[in-house]
Protein backbone atom coordinates (compact mmCIF):
# COMPACT_ATOMS: atom_id res chain seq x y z
CA UNK A 1 0.00 0.00 0.00
CA UNK A 2 1.19 3.51 -0.85
CA UNK A 3 -0.03 6.60 1.04
CA UNK A 4 0.68 10.15 -0.11
CA UNK A 5 0.28 12.73 2.66
CA UNK A 6 0.06 16.50 2.64
CA UNK A 7 2.64 16.86 5.40
CA UNK A 8 5.61 19.09 4.65
CA UNK A 9 8.63 17.51 6.35
CA UNK A 10 10.47 20.81 6.58
CA UNK A 11 7.47 22.70 7.93
CA UNK A 12 6.76 19.94 10.44
CA UNK A 13 10.36 20.07 11.66
CA UNK A 14 10.12 23.84 12.07
CA UNK A 15 6.86 23.47 13.98
CA UNK A 16 8.38 20.91 16.34
CA UNK A 17 11.47 23.07 16.84
CA UNK A 18 9.29 26.09 17.56
CA UNK A 19 7.19 24.20 20.10
CA UNK A 20 10.19 22.78 21.95
CA UNK A 21 12.13 26.04 21.88
CA UNK A 22 9.08 27.77 23.35
CA UNK A 23 8.48 25.17 26.08
CA UNK A 24 11.10 22.42 26.37
CA UNK A 25 9.69 18.91 26.96
CA UNK A 26 11.23 18.78 30.43
CA UNK A 27 10.28 22.33 31.42
CA UNK A 28 9.46 22.64 35.10
CA UNK A 29 6.18 24.41 34.29
CA UNK A 30 4.61 21.22 32.96
CA UNK A 31 2.85 23.32 30.33
CA UNK A 32 2.14 22.13 26.81
CA UNK A 33 2.05 23.88 23.48
CA UNK A 34 0.25 22.49 20.44
CA UNK A 35 0.54 24.11 17.00
CA UNK A 36 -1.11 23.21 13.70
CA UNK A 37 -0.44 24.66 10.25
CA UNK A 38 -2.39 24.35 6.99
CA UNK A 39 -2.09 25.55 3.40
CA UNK A 40 -4.83 28.14 2.66
CA UNK A 41 -7.19 27.31 -0.17
CA UNK A 42 -6.33 23.61 -0.16
CA UNK A 43 -7.13 22.17 3.27
CA UNK A 44 -3.72 20.50 3.25
CA UNK A 45 -2.26 19.95 6.70
CA UNK A 46 1.40 20.98 6.63
CA UNK A 47 2.40 19.80 10.07
CA UNK A 48 2.15 19.95 13.83
CA UNK A 49 4.29 21.25 16.65
CA UNK A 50 4.15 19.61 20.08
CA UNK A 51 6.62 20.19 22.86
CA UNK A 52 6.19 16.70 24.31
CA UNK A 53 7.62 13.62 22.61
CA UNK A 54 5.09 11.21 21.17
CA UNK A 55 5.24 7.81 22.86
CA UNK A 56 2.24 5.48 23.18
CA UNK A 57 4.02 2.73 25.11
CA UNK A 58 2.81 1.87 28.64
CA UNK A 59 6.24 2.77 30.00
CA UNK A 60 5.77 6.38 28.87
CA UNK A 61 2.46 6.89 30.68
CA UNK A 62 4.07 8.44 33.75
CA UNK A 63 6.74 10.40 31.89
CA UNK A 64 5.79 14.10 31.82
CA UNK A 65 8.00 14.70 28.79
CA UNK A 66 5.99 12.25 26.67
CA UNK A 67 2.42 11.96 25.43
CA UNK A 68 0.32 9.49 23.49
CA UNK A 69 -2.02 12.21 22.23
CA UNK A 70 -1.71 14.94 19.64
CA UNK A 71 -3.40 17.87 21.37
CA UNK A 72 -3.45 19.81 18.11
CA UNK A 73 -6.25 17.64 16.66
CA UNK A 74 -9.76 16.47 17.54
CA UNK A 75 -10.43 13.60 19.93
CA UNK A 76 -11.49 11.31 17.09
CA UNK A 77 -8.07 11.79 15.48
CA UNK A 78 -6.11 11.01 18.62
CA UNK A 79 -6.28 14.38 20.31
CA UNK A 80 -7.93 15.67 23.45
CA UNK A 81 -11.23 17.39 24.18
CA UNK A 82 -10.05 20.72 22.80
CA UNK A 83 -8.86 24.04 24.16
CA UNK A 84 -10.65 27.17 25.22
CA UNK A 85 -9.33 29.98 23.02
CA UNK A 86 -10.51 33.30 24.44
CA UNK A 87 -10.22 36.29 22.13
CA UNK A 88 -8.80 34.25 19.24
CA UNK A 89 -12.50 33.65 18.49
CA UNK A 90 -13.28 37.33 17.93
CA UNK A 91 -12.55 37.50 14.17
CA UNK A 92 -15.51 35.14 13.74
CA UNK A 93 -17.71 37.76 15.41
CA UNK A 94 -16.56 40.46 13.01
CA UNK A 95 -17.23 38.27 9.97
CA UNK A 96 -20.73 37.54 11.30
CA UNK A 97 -21.28 41.25 11.98
CA UNK A 98 -20.43 42.22 8.41
CA UNK A 99 -22.45 39.34 6.95
CA UNK A 100 -25.43 40.65 8.91
CA UNK A 101 -25.09 43.92 7.00
CA UNK A 102 -23.43 46.06 9.68
CA UNK A 103 -20.45 48.40 9.46
CA UNK A 104 -17.27 47.84 11.44
CA UNK A 105 -17.33 51.56 12.23
CA UNK A 106 -20.72 51.61 13.96
CA UNK A 107 -20.52 53.20 17.40
CA UNK A 108 -21.97 50.71 19.88
CA UNK A 109 -23.12 51.32 23.42
CA UNK A 110 -21.37 48.94 25.79
CA UNK A 111 -21.77 47.92 29.41
CA UNK A 112 -20.42 45.26 31.78
CA UNK A 113 -23.65 43.28 32.21
CA UNK A 114 -25.98 41.87 29.56
CA UNK A 115 -29.15 39.84 29.87
CA UNK A 116 -28.82 36.54 28.06
CA UNK A 117 -32.31 37.14 26.68
CA UNK A 118 -30.83 39.93 24.55
CA UNK A 119 -29.01 37.28 22.50
CA UNK A 120 -32.07 35.08 21.90
CA UNK A 121 -32.97 33.82 18.44
CA UNK A 122 -34.44 30.77 16.78
CA UNK A 123 -32.06 28.16 18.18
CA UNK A 124 -31.07 30.02 21.36
CA UNK A 125 -33.77 30.81 23.91
CA UNK A 126 -31.54 33.01 26.02
CA UNK A 127 -33.18 32.75 29.42
CA UNK A 128 -33.07 35.54 31.98
CA UNK A 129 -29.55 35.25 33.37
CA UNK A 130 -27.16 38.18 33.59
CA UNK A 131 -23.88 37.79 31.72
CA UNK A 132 -21.26 39.89 33.45
CA UNK A 133 -18.44 40.72 31.08
CA UNK A 134 -15.59 43.19 31.13
CA UNK A 135 -12.40 43.89 29.23
CA UNK A 136 -9.06 42.33 30.17
CA UNK A 137 -8.18 44.88 32.82
CA UNK A 138 -11.69 45.85 33.88
CA UNK A 139 -14.51 48.24 32.92
CA UNK A 140 -15.53 49.02 29.35
CA UNK A 141 -15.13 51.61 26.60
CA UNK A 142 -18.41 53.28 25.73
CA UNK A 143 -19.12 53.82 22.90
CA UNK A 144 -16.79 51.71 20.79
CA UNK A 145 -16.86 50.39 17.23
CA UNK A 146 -16.50 46.72 16.25
CA UNK A 147 -13.29 47.72 14.46
CA UNK A 148 -11.70 49.06 17.62
CA UNK A 149 -13.26 46.26 19.64
CA UNK A 150 -11.19 43.76 17.64
CA UNK A 151 -8.04 45.89 17.39
CA UNK A 152 -8.06 46.40 21.17
CA UNK A 153 -9.56 42.96 21.87
CA UNK A 154 -12.37 44.34 24.02
CA UNK A 155 -14.95 41.88 25.30
CA UNK A 156 -17.81 44.27 26.02
CA UNK A 157 -17.98 45.36 22.39
CA UNK A 158 -18.31 41.72 21.32
CA UNK A 159 -21.26 41.37 23.69
CA UNK A 160 -22.94 44.47 22.27
CA UNK A 161 -22.50 43.09 18.76
CA UNK A 162 -24.15 39.86 19.89
CA UNK A 163 -27.23 41.61 21.25
CA UNK A 164 -27.75 43.22 17.85
CA UNK A 165 -27.03 40.35 15.44
CA UNK A 166 -28.05 37.60 17.95
CA UNK A 167 -26.27 34.37 18.79
CA UNK A 168 -27.73 32.35 15.91
CA UNK A 169 -25.85 34.49 13.40
CA UNK A 170 -22.55 33.99 15.20
CA UNK A 171 -23.14 30.23 15.33
CA UNK A 172 -24.02 30.11 11.63
CA UNK A 173 -20.86 31.99 10.70
CA UNK A 174 -18.72 29.76 12.89
CA UNK A 175 -20.11 26.70 11.10
CA UNK A 176 -19.61 28.40 7.73
CA UNK A 177 -15.93 28.91 8.61
CA UNK A 178 -15.50 25.27 9.66
CA UNK A 179 -15.88 25.35 13.45
CA UNK A 180 -16.81 22.18 15.34
CA UNK A 181 -16.30 20.90 18.87
CA UNK A 182 -13.04 18.98 19.35
CA UNK A 183 -14.58 16.34 21.59
CA UNK A 184 -17.92 15.67 19.90
CA UNK A 185 -17.41 16.96 16.36
CA UNK A 186 -20.70 18.85 16.63
CA UNK A 187 -21.37 22.38 15.43
CA UNK A 188 -21.57 24.92 18.21
CA UNK A 189 -25.36 25.27 18.49
CA UNK A 190 -25.50 21.58 19.49
CA UNK A 191 -23.02 21.92 22.37
CA UNK A 192 -22.96 23.33 25.89
CA UNK A 193 -20.73 26.14 24.56
CA UNK A 194 -23.78 27.68 22.88
CA UNK A 195 -24.10 30.65 25.23
CA UNK A 196 -23.14 34.32 24.86
CA UNK A 197 -19.71 33.61 26.39
CA UNK A 198 -18.78 31.75 23.21
CA UNK A 199 -18.32 35.21 21.69
CA UNK A 200 -15.23 35.63 23.86
CA UNK A 201 -13.93 32.13 23.18
CA UNK A 202 -15.45 29.89 25.86
CA UNK A 203 -15.44 26.91 23.51
CA UNK A 204 -13.64 23.57 23.05
CA UNK A 205 -11.74 23.48 19.79
CA UNK A 206 -8.55 21.99 18.39
CA UNK A 207 -5.65 24.05 17.03
CA UNK A 208 -6.11 22.30 13.67
CA UNK A 209 -9.71 23.46 13.40
CA UNK A 210 -8.68 27.00 14.31
CA UNK A 211 -5.75 26.94 11.88
CA UNK A 212 -8.25 25.93 9.19
CA UNK A 213 -10.48 28.86 10.16
CA UNK A 214 -7.55 31.28 9.99
CA UNK A 215 -6.79 29.73 6.59
CA UNK A 216 -10.19 31.02 5.41
CA UNK A 217 -8.99 34.50 6.34
CA UNK A 218 -5.75 33.81 4.45
CA UNK A 219 -7.49 32.46 1.33
CA UNK A 220 -9.85 35.37 0.69
CA UNK A 221 -12.84 33.50 2.06
CA UNK A 222 -12.27 30.02 0.62
CA UNK A 223 -13.07 27.37 3.24
CA UNK A 224 -11.59 23.87 3.10
CA UNK A 225 -11.89 20.93 5.43
CA UNK A 226 -8.44 19.89 6.68
CA UNK A 227 -6.99 16.84 4.94
CA UNK A 228 -3.75 14.97 5.61
CA UNK A 229 -3.90 12.38 2.79
CA UNK A 230 -4.15 13.04 -0.94
CA UNK A 231 -3.81 9.53 -2.36
CA UNK A 232 -3.92 5.89 -1.21
CA UNK A 233 -3.02 3.03 -3.55
CA UNK A 234 -3.49 -0.59 -2.48
CA UNK A 235 -1.15 -3.49 -3.22
CA UNK A 236 -2.88 -4.17 -6.54
CA UNK A 237 -2.42 -0.61 -7.75
CA UNK A 238 -6.01 0.46 -7.13
CA UNK A 239 -6.64 3.98 -5.87
CA UNK A 240 -8.74 4.05 -2.72
CA UNK A 241 -11.14 6.83 -1.82
CA UNK A 242 -9.68 9.58 0.37
CA UNK A 243 -11.45 12.46 2.16
CA UNK A 244 -12.12 15.60 0.15
CA UNK A 245 -11.21 19.07 1.36
CA UNK A 246 -14.46 20.30 -0.24
CA UNK A 247 -12.99 23.75 -0.88
CA UNK A 248 -15.56 26.43 -1.67
CA UNK A 249 -16.11 30.17 -1.39
CA UNK A 250 -17.65 30.46 2.07
CA UNK A 251 -17.30 34.19 2.77
CA UNK A 252 -17.49 37.25 0.54
CA UNK A 253 -13.90 38.29 -0.32
CA UNK A 254 -14.67 41.93 0.51
CA UNK A 255 -15.62 40.91 4.05
CA UNK A 256 -12.38 38.95 4.39
CA UNK A 257 -10.35 41.90 3.10
CA UNK A 258 -11.95 44.12 5.74
CA UNK A 259 -11.23 41.55 8.43
CA UNK A 260 -7.61 41.22 7.28
CA UNK A 261 -7.21 45.00 7.42
CA UNK A 262 -8.56 45.01 10.97
CA UNK A 263 -6.27 42.17 12.06
CA UNK A 264 -3.29 43.99 10.57
CA UNK A 265 -4.26 47.16 12.40
CA UNK A 266 -4.23 45.13 15.60
CA UNK A 267 -0.56 44.44 14.88
CA UNK A 268 0.50 47.93 13.80
CA UNK A 269 -1.57 50.38 15.84
CA UNK A 270 -0.28 51.64 19.18
CA UNK A 271 -3.52 50.53 20.86
CA UNK A 272 -3.52 47.13 19.13
CA UNK A 273 -3.01 43.88 20.99
CA UNK A 274 -1.15 41.98 18.26
CA UNK A 275 2.28 43.62 18.19
CA UNK A 276 4.10 40.33 18.76
CA UNK A 277 2.81 38.94 15.47
CA UNK A 278 4.96 41.36 13.46
CA UNK A 279 7.08 39.37 11.00
CA UNK A 280 10.58 40.18 9.77
CA UNK A 281 11.52 42.51 6.93
CA UNK A 282 8.39 44.61 7.26
CA UNK A 283 6.16 41.80 5.97
CA UNK A 284 2.50 42.71 6.46
CA UNK A 285 1.35 40.71 9.46
CA UNK A 286 -1.98 39.42 10.72
CA UNK A 287 -2.96 37.71 13.94
CA UNK A 288 -5.24 37.44 16.94
CA UNK A 289 -4.38 36.28 20.43
CA UNK A 290 -6.60 34.80 23.11
CA UNK A 291 -6.48 34.38 26.88
CA UNK A 292 -8.95 32.23 28.80
CA UNK A 293 -8.92 33.13 32.50
CA UNK A 294 -5.60 31.37 33.15
CA UNK A 295 -6.89 28.10 31.66
CA UNK A 296 -5.08 28.45 28.34
CA UNK A 297 -3.67 31.07 25.99
CA UNK A 298 -3.70 30.97 22.21
CA UNK A 299 -3.11 32.74 18.94
CA UNK A 300 -3.68 32.45 15.22
CA UNK A 301 -1.75 34.02 12.36
CA UNK A 302 -1.21 33.68 8.62
CA UNK A 303 0.69 34.75 5.53
CA UNK A 304 -1.94 35.35 2.82
CA UNK A 305 -2.35 32.45 0.39
CA UNK A 306 0.71 30.69 1.84
CA UNK A 307 0.16 29.36 5.34
CA UNK A 308 -2.06 29.68 8.41
CA UNK A 309 -1.17 28.46 11.89
CA UNK A 310 -2.71 28.32 15.34
CA UNK A 311 -1.16 27.65 18.74
CA UNK A 312 -2.64 26.78 22.13
CA UNK A 313 -0.68 26.78 25.39
CA UNK A 314 -1.65 25.37 28.79
CA UNK A 315 -2.10 22.10 30.61
CA UNK A 316 -4.29 20.06 28.29
CA UNK A 317 -5.01 17.43 30.94
CA UNK A 318 -5.72 19.61 33.98
CA UNK A 319 -6.35 23.25 33.03
CA UNK A 320 -8.46 24.01 36.11
CA UNK A 321 -6.04 22.65 38.68
CA UNK A 322 -2.85 23.67 36.86
CA UNK A 323 -3.39 27.17 35.57
CA UNK A 324 -1.10 29.18 33.35
CA UNK A 325 -0.51 31.97 35.89
CA UNK A 326 2.12 32.79 38.52
CA UNK A 327 4.43 30.35 36.81
CA UNK A 328 7.89 30.21 35.24
CA UNK A 329 7.94 28.92 31.67
CA UNK A 330 11.26 28.27 29.95
CA UNK A 331 13.05 30.39 32.52
CA UNK A 332 10.67 33.37 32.35
CA UNK A 333 8.33 34.14 35.25
CA UNK A 334 5.02 35.92 34.73
CA UNK A 335 2.16 36.34 37.15
CA UNK A 336 -0.06 36.87 34.11
CA UNK A 337 0.46 34.99 30.87
CA UNK A 338 -1.56 35.80 27.79
CA UNK A 339 -1.54 34.99 24.11
CA UNK A 340 0.77 37.88 23.31
CA UNK A 341 3.48 36.72 25.72
CA UNK A 342 3.90 33.17 24.45
CA UNK A 343 1.54 32.03 21.64
CA UNK A 344 2.10 35.03 19.35
CA UNK A 345 5.93 34.95 19.64
CA UNK A 346 5.89 31.21 18.91
CA UNK A 347 3.83 31.72 15.76
CA UNK A 348 5.97 34.68 14.71
CA UNK A 349 9.13 32.59 15.05
CA UNK A 350 7.63 29.74 13.06
CA UNK A 351 6.24 31.92 10.27
CA UNK A 352 9.54 33.80 9.96
CA UNK A 353 11.41 30.50 9.64
CA UNK A 354 8.86 29.15 7.15
CA UNK A 355 8.94 32.30 5.02
CA UNK A 356 12.74 32.21 4.91
CA UNK A 357 12.90 28.50 4.08
CA UNK A 358 10.31 28.80 1.31
CA UNK A 359 11.68 32.15 0.12
CA UNK A 360 8.19 33.61 0.17
CA UNK A 361 7.96 36.99 -1.55
CA UNK A 362 7.04 39.96 0.60
CA UNK A 363 3.74 40.98 -0.98
CA UNK A 364 2.27 43.85 1.00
Amino acid sequence: MKIVTTLDVGANRMLMDTARNTIPPDDSSGMEIAIAAVKPGTGEVLGFGLNRHYDATPEAANDATKTSQNYAVDAIDGGGSGWTIGSSWKPINLVAWMEAGHSINDNLQTTTAYSTSDFSCGSYTGGSELWKVQNAFGTTVNPESPFLGLVRSHNTTQASMGTIMKLCKVADTATELGYHDARTGETIEKTSSYTPSMMVGSVNVSPLTMASIFAVYAANGVQCNPIAITKVTDGDGNDLKVPSANCHQAVDPEIIQTLAYTLNQGVTRADGQGHNFQLNNGRKSFGKTGTSEDLAVSGGSFIPNQIAAFASVGDAQAPYSHRIANIRINGVYNSYWDGSTIAAPALRNFLNAYADAKQLPIDN
